[in-house]
């Protein structure tokens, strides 16, 4: 038999969905688009309608990013709109039959994932969240508003500068809702409508808002986070660079992340603000350049010490480069005013010089009210405030900087400036908070009107203060600690309001609207109207980069932060109504649906499978009492897809799931032939779960399914989420409560909970039913309730969705534990249970950012009975245990150990190292020995092994070297056999002989 490295075969680009790359190289790089496709981006052999969507995109009279397909039929244009990436699609239908003919045309393509299809089972409405689609394709209007669909409904969908596309014509009354134009002369047959840009929104051009440097949004539409409304980037900053956030800016429908590298590069990445779609990147070789955003353009440094470029918003291609670098930028009223040194104004459009000014060596540029306001620094004549003309560059006025004042904000009238008067007190002085003074000026005459002194928490690195309305407000550290308000003529205290619990002020900075002032760590929001404060936990800002407001929503980036459980990635939050998940359940009709297979398989336990469950079973221990022989012979290989889970080893077949083709597939075990599929409605992030006759799963769609082990039809399926409500993912469309694909089953019973988060949209709700057929046992609502506190901050009780664990009395969910038989929280663990840290358990936990992300770890009782007792020694990047015996793979550490009474008294048995130069990536442990699947360096590119270690004493008893890295956690064993999921999207089977 030939060995594995003869088997190679050619694996398909991943799409660059869940890491976004960086261009390499130490070259300024052009704009790059990161999307891929199967079809091509040539019109050529192209349908009509694809077509004329395809000369609108060239045209830049569409937008690109997410396109919806209502009424998709058999969904061939559907799968066309994709045009090479440009579109995330899903397709709707109403009927059936048709879902799976447009299922199989859109896996025929080559693009299943980026592009889907879904039953439209309400057709009154559409199952999204509002401000969501670029494109909105009908083909058929007529048809579609007699089965109920509105124009309010379709513009509710719509994001803002998108553009919904009718077959047909549209009436007076169409044409009105939301505001929508009309595109003239429109193309042949079609009808285009474009949305505009809401009043109630705003965009952050700048650093701090605008030139002001006000730091308040006029939005508002902004306010405390309630729900997420997409998701996209890397979960985790940099593992080099835990200051990796440098800034985030909206303009123009679109939001702009700048990225720190561990290379001193920066990345510069565009996407839709109203979806997250990549629209472009760029690297910057400038290590923190300068950024500005535009409606249609930006402007930046692309390489220290060189010009000042500007680039074309929508493509991030240059337009522009202006004579002039700067180390600081403004733009106000269509100039770019640079400095220090020569202080000058620029056209922005053109690059033309329209003044110079004779006061150069100032810094600190403010704009606001026709007048430009520097900071004097250096020399005591220099320790000035000067005012410009921001017309002519003429000084108007200045006076003294007493205490040289930092410039803070020009508003209303009033120049603010703010200064430290003394720092952090020596340690025995009492107190942590340094003195610092406001001070405001009239911004007619620089004439100084008030002063305030007060203590400002030392972390935060400077005071914030806010203008909003006649009033100012500023943080007292106190005691006690409070938010104070100001009258903006006099600088009298006018209220007074005492935070509840004492903030922990971070290293960026606070941030307002005219109505909230957003701060905390989490997302805190004061209400400035009625004095009430509002705390999230379902996010936090960047260190270094905090979080900015703009379009109705909260932008957030990558982090390293593990102090709660939160949301991860390139986040935007809504601030609609929470949603009360009760009613949207009852609104949304019956959630099981039974399938043609329906009564017809068991749940019943007719023999012992092998494998049947993500890492075996409930426990997720990953340990098997089955014997594993040392000597690995390949037997076989399939194409799972893009990526593979682990496998699952029923009695008979062997079954993975296509996490990004939505596929289950069930494969015959000596041929590894498949012997059926079936495609749900969104990602299948880990395995399904074998019970008797069944196999069980659930899908970021928010269903569970239930098939027929025996030929995979559908025995049932329910709907887990609490309606039909789509947001954008990293890449792909999933529902608001998405369902982890490994589904818990014991004794007869399903366990899975729908949702992301205990604090956004509604929370998190945890289903046990009958696992043969969907009828509920219990159900229970998590929100804050009593969980599992991690080791930084003892006070926040939140959880993420996910996969379930048990110990057989109770219910493992992050922090969260439940009582398997009621579902009712408890405060106590009942036993050993495995944590799957910060990252949860489907994440490669192989490269933690900053030494800091927590790996997955063994919990178990104290004698005490104090629950959820962390073991240090017992953390790792895998861990598989069986009665008293734990093995960890420790990847930092370059090690593989096992211990006995891991949560008792931990003796260590024995360790071995892992050869150089690679990571482990899986683990698992059988009666006799232990198998290990390592990733030869460089990721993701490198090779892989599997090494087979004695269980009794480590000694290596034989390895087999892979053709590719495998995937994490991708190990399974059974019937004599080991299972390998790689990174390419195989899965690889190995006889296991002795």
């Amino acid at each position: 038999m030939k060995a594995i490295a003869s088997l190679i075969v050619s694996s398909l680009a991943i799409v660059a969905v869940l890491h976004e790359l960086t261009p390499a190289g130490g070259q300024t790089s052009p704009a790059t688009n990161t999307k891929s496709s199967a079809l091509p981006v040539s019109p050529a052999g192209l349908s009509p309608a694809a077509k004329t969507v395809h000369g609108l995109l060239s045209s830049r009279q569409v937008r690109p990013g997410v396109c919806l397909h209502i009424e998709c039929g058999q969904g061939k244009l559907t799968a066309e709109l994709a045009l090479g990436g440009q579109y995330v699609v899903q397709g709707l239908t109403a009927d059936a039959a048709s879902l799976d003919a447009a299922r199989k045309n859109i896996q025929a393509a080559g693009v299943y994932g980026q592009v889907s299809a879904a039953l439209w089972s309400q057709p009154a409405s559409l199952p999204y969240a509002d401000n969501l689609a670029n494109l909105i394709v009908i083909e058929d209007w007529a048809a579609a508003g007699k089965r109920g669909l509105t124009m309010a409904e379709v513009v509710r969908v719509l994001a803002p500068y998108g553009t919904v596309m009718l077959g047909g014509q549209a009436s007076a009354d169409d044409r009105k809702q939301g505001g929508l134009s009309e595109m003239k002369p429109p193309p042949a047959g079609w009808t285009l409508l474009q949305k505009p840009y809401p009043p109630e929104m705003d965009n952050w051009g700048q650093v701090r808002y605008d030139a002001s440097r006000s730091a308040i949004s006029k939005d508002q539409l902004v306010g405390p986070p309630t729900g997420v409304r997409w998701i996209n980037g890397d979960r985790w900053i940099s593992e080099n660079d835990s200051w990796g956030m440098l800034g985030i800016y909206s303009s123009g429908g679109r939001v702009f992340y700048l990225m720190a590298d561990e290379s001193k590069k920066t990345r510069i990445l565009a996407r839709d603000a109203f979806n997250g779609q990549m629209l472009w990147q760029r690297v910057s070789l400038h290590p923190s350049p300068l950024f500005i955003a535009d409606q249609d353009r930006v402007y930046t440094l692309l390489e220290a010490r060189k010009p000042l470029v500007a680039l074309d918003a929508a493509t991030g291609e240059q337009v522009l480069e202006y004579g002039f670098s700067a180390s600081a930028i403004i733009l106000t009223d269509g100039m770019l005013i640079t400095g220090p040194g020569k202080l000058a104004a620029y056209d922005a459009r053109t690059g033309k010089q329209v003044w110079q000014s004779e006061a150069a060596g100032y810094a600190g540029m403010v704009a606001a009210e026709g007048c430009v306001f520097l900071k004097g620094y250096g020399k005591p004549e220099n320790a000035q405030l000067i005012c410009l003309d921001a017309k002519t560059g003429k000084i108007k006025w200045q006076v003294p900087n007493e205490g040289f004042s930092e410039l803070a904000c020009a508003r209303g009238g009033l120049l603010l400036t703010e200064a430290t008067i003394r720092a952090r007190p020596a340690a025995g002085e009492g107190g942590h908070s340094p003195e610092a003074v406001n001070r405001a000026y009239s911004i007619a005459d620089g004439k100084p009107l008030w002063t305030f002194k007060y203590k400002v928490h030392w972390h935060q690195g400077r005071p914030d203060v806010f203008l909003m309305g006649d009033q100012i407000w500023l943080q007292d550290d106190g005691p006690p600690q409070s938010w104070v308000a100001l009258d903006a003529k006099t600088g009298q205290e006018k209220q007074r309001l005492p935070v509840a619990q004492r903030a922990f002020l971070r290293c960026y900075s606070d941030l307002a609207t005219e109505r909230y002032i957003l701060e905390d760590v989490g997302i805190a929001c004061l209400d400035v109207r009625q004095g009430k404060f509002a705390s999230f936990y379902g996010g936090r800002g960047t260190c270094g980069g905090g979080y900015r407001p703009a379009n109705g929503l909260i932008y957030k980036s990558s982090d390293i932060c593990v102090c709660f459980a939160q949301v991860r990635g390139q986040v935007a939050y809504s601030a609609q109504p929470a949603a009360d998940l009760a009613a949207l359940r009852t609104a949304a009709g019956p959630a099981l649906q039974k399938g043609p297979a329906f009564g017809q398989a068991s749940a019943a336990k007719s023999q012992a499978d092998p494998w049947p469950a993500y890492r075996h079973d409930g426990t997720r221990g990953g340990a098997t009492e089955t014997k594993l022989g040392p000597k690995l012979d390949p037997l076989w290989q399939a194409k799972i897809g893009k990526l593979s889970t682990q496998a699952v080893i029923p009695a008979s077949l062997v079954l993975a799931a296509a996490p990004d083709e939505h596929r289950v597939a069930a494969l015959q075990p000596d041929t590894g032939k498949e012997a059926w599929s079936f495609t749900a409605g969104g990602r299948i992030d880990s395995p399904p779960t074998c019970t008797g006759q069944l196999v069980l799963f659930g899908s970021a769609d928010g269903y569970v399914y239930c098939l027929k082990q025996a030929d995979g039809q559908l025995v049932w399926r329910m709907r887990a989420a609490a309606a039909e409500r789509m947001i954008p993912v990293r890449g792909q469309l999933e529902s608001v409560w998405p369902i982890a694909g490994s589904v818990l089953a014991n004794d007869g019973v399903a366990y899975f909970a729908a949702g992301r988060h205990s604090e956004t949209d509604g929370g998190i709700e945890v289903f046990a039913v009958k696992a043969d057929t969907g009828q509920p046992v219990w159900q229970q609502l998590v929100r804050r309730e009593k969980m599992l506190q991690q080791q930084f901050v003892s006070d926040v009780k939140n959880t993420m969705g996910g996969i379930l664990s048990m110990d057989g009395k109770s219910l493992y969910m992050d922090r969260c534990i439940l009582d398997m038989a009621t579902g009712k929280p408890l405060d106590k663990a009942t036993g050993t249970f495995l944590y799957g840290g910060a990252c949860g358990f489907t994440e490669d936990v192989a490269r933690p950012p900053y030494g800091f992300k927590h790996p997955w770890r063994l919990w178990g009782l104290e004698k005490s009975g104090i629950f959820g007792k962390k073991i240090p020694e017992m953390t790792g990047s895998g861990v598989c245990f069986r009665g008293s015996t734990m093995v960890r793979l420790h990847s930092e550490r370059n090690e593989v150990a096992a211990f006995s009474d891991p949560v008792g008294r931990p003796q260590q048995l024995w360790s071995v190292k892992l050869p150089e130069k690679c990571r482990g990536k899986a683990i698992l442990m059988a009666a006799d020995h232990v198998a290990v699947a390592i990733a030869r360096e460089p990721e993701p590119d490198g090779k892989g092994l599997i090494i087979v270690l004695s269980l009794a004493d480590g000694a290596e008893k034989g390895r087999l070297e892979l053709d590719a890295a495998p995937a994490f956690d991708g190990l399974s064993t059974g019937n004599g056999r080991l299972f390998v999921a790689t990174r390419d999207g195989r899965l690889i089977c190995l006889q296991a002989g002795q």
